[in-house]
């Protein structure tokens, strides 16, 4: 198999509670069932489904499901019954298939969910006129979605309690494609909007968005964790005029020039202010601890503000790797007096032509304890106690694998650094006794600086008994491994934050589960209407960069759909 390098990275899988363990203790309720075949006058079972999501949502009481038949559903999905915290509302997919609301460009909204206790799971929605995916319900959790191609916003959140987690959104703000607009009023990926509060978005992938990947605006309380975030027209993310807000663990880049702005990339974490009605200057206590920001036109600081006495008020960037910016990597502009209380320490930071740091005014902001890598050209109101310089010597050319910015370990960063409110490190490492700069606290751990490929054969491979080796010109290293056998498995301890699979793909291959450390999360359907030599599968979500276990158990479906295969694992 020609190997195929992919710039999805991912990095951290952290499955927190959702606003309480509510979600995930359910108590029994009814399940009913929707198809594209079905009809409203049936009673909804397995055997005879509801037509339509209208129908089986108004079903639904506390602790009841509503799984859906695979299809394409041109219906726009409103929720506006609740559950309760011990008896949440599940939505989502029969096991197995999948289910696309696709608005065609003709429905403003594929969701809108205005209930509470609802729990979304597996849905694409594409081509919504506006937002495909709007929340203003509360004790919300949206799992596993693939969003893209909406006109406007992929995800608006203007309820609380909300988690946005495991999705994939790209090709959204449609209405700005090719960048027609350079200057301002383009929307976001993900967008989290006044009345949002206490939400938490990880372990999304967000790319080639036409505005803000993740924006956050006049929101409240609001987590961003683990995130792969990246070539977005306008900033990867984006806090305006929000407060207490954490931004945790993300890696982010922009090197796409098909969706730069105005010919440069997009700025990859960035702060301001904008004056929207009468909610005045409010950004104040954020956190930006842990991300790798890698090269972006600007890496991480605070742009401007529309408002009366805007500022970072109680703003921490520290232990971040901030790399390859095409003008600065640390800006601190355009500020009034209300900046206070805010600290800019324990970072790595690299820029080619020396544009290391622009801090205009330094009062309210203590900067020390930063590695300024060599060449230092700039360092405008930046230099401070503790600071180092030089060759920060990391593991490996920094790219598109976070593992690439870990330290080696002669490396000068470590110890650079000093305690903070900071108590683990981008793979949730502890920090200390000894303190380290950057994103990574160094330990002995061999993590991948590049994709890995794993062909069939490797001895790192664990089958079962029932599978057998197909030797085949078609297939990556020139063989596959094969099952008929219901229940076979073959397992894979690895190091790293994702994976994809390749396998043979045909009329008569069926499924396996997929499980990693132990947790199902996903069916691979093997089945394909022609034969489809080193198909692939890409993990959709993120991992806590560590290690791992893969481990895939074959289904037969019935006598004749019968095969399974394995080609290849690569990890990154």
């Amino acid at each position: 198999m020609n190997k195929m390098i992919y710039r999805v990275t991912s990095f951290i899988l952290v499955i927190t509670m959702l606003a309480g363990n509510h979600m995930n203790a359910r108590a029994a309720g009814k399940v009913y069932y929707v198809a594209t075949t079905g009809s409203d006058a049936n009673p909804g079972t397995i055997s005879a489904p509801f037509r339509t999501f209208a129908k089986g949502i108004s079903k639904l009481a506390p602790g009841d499901e509503l799984q859906i038949f695979g299809g394409r559903y041109t219906q726009q999905v409103i929720i506006q019954k609740s559950g309760t915290a011990n008896s949440p509302i599940t939505i989502k997919p029969v096991a197995g298939q999948q289910v696309v609301i696709d608005g065609a460009m003709v429905r403003k909204r594929g969701f809108l969910v205005e209930g509470s206790y609802i729990t979304l799971e597996n849905f694409e929605v594409k081509r919504g006129l506006e937002i495909c995916v709007d929340v203003t319900g509360t004790f919300i959790a949206v799992r596993n979605f693939l969003i893209h191609h909406c006109k406007k916003t992929g995800a608006r959140i203007k309820g609380q309690n909300v988690t946005l987690e495991g999705s994939t959104f790209h090709d959204n703000v449609l209405e700005n494609a090719g960048g027609i607009n350079t200057t301002s009023g383009w929307g976001q990926a993900i967008h989290v909007g006044m009345g949002g509060q206490s939400v938490t978005l990880q372990n999304n992938i967000v790319y080639n968005n036409w505005g803000e990947g993740i924006g956050i605006g006049e929101g409240k309380q609001v987590n961003i964790y683990n995130n792969l975030v990246h070539d977005n027209y306008s900033s990867n993310i984006y806090i305006d005029n929000s407060m207490d807000i954490d931004v945790e663990n993300n890696f982010t880049y922009s090197i796409d020039p098909n969706h730069f702005r105005s010919g440069k990339p997009a700025n990859c974490i960035s702060m301001a202010e904008e004056s929207i009605g009468n909610w005045g200057a409010q950004l104040a206590r954020i956190r930006i601890v842990n991300n790798i920001a890698a090269f972006c036109k600007r890496g991480i600081g605070y742009t401007y503000a529309e408002v009366t006495d805007g500022g970072m008020d109680t703003v921490l960037i520290a232990y971040n790797t901030i790399w390859g910016s095409t003008d600065t990597s640390i800006f601190v502009l355009n500020q009034t007096a209300k900046t206070r209380n805010s600290v800019i320490a324990n970072n790595i930071v690299q820029q080619p032509n020396g544009n290391l740091a622009n801090i205009q005014p330094t009062s309210g902001i203590s900067v020390h304890h930063n590695f300024w890598v060599s060449p230092v050209k700039m360092l405008k109101n930046a230099s401070g106690p503790g600071d180092r310089t030089g060759d920060v010597k990391l593991s490996a050319a920094p790219g598109f694998v976070p593992g690439s910015y870990s330290l080696r370990s002669n490396s000068p960063a470590i110890g650079g650094a000093v305690a903070l409110d900071v108590t683990d490190d981008f793979a949730h490492n502890s920090r200390g006794p000894s303190y380290d700069m950057g994103a990574f606290q160094y330990t002995n751990i061999d993590y991948p600086t590049s994709e890995v490929s794993y062909d069939d054969q490797n001895l790192n491979f664990i089958y079962s008994s029932g599978w057998q080796g197909i030797v085949s010109t078609e297939a990556f290293d020139g063989s596959y491994n094969l099952t008929t056998e219901d229940g076979a498995s073959v397992t894979l301890p690895f190091i790293g934050q994702s994976f994809s699979i390749i396998y043979k793909a045909g009329q008569v291959f069926s499924k396996f589960d997929v499980y990693i450390d132990g947790k199902l999360v996903n069916t691979l359907n093997e089945k394909s209407a022609k034969a489809v030599n080193q198909k692939r599968w890409d993990y959709p979500s993120q991992l806590i960069l560590g290690a791992h276990t893969l481990k895939l158990v074959f289904k037969v479906t019935d006598s004749t759909v019968n095969r399974g295969s394995l080609d290849a694992v690569v990890i990154r």
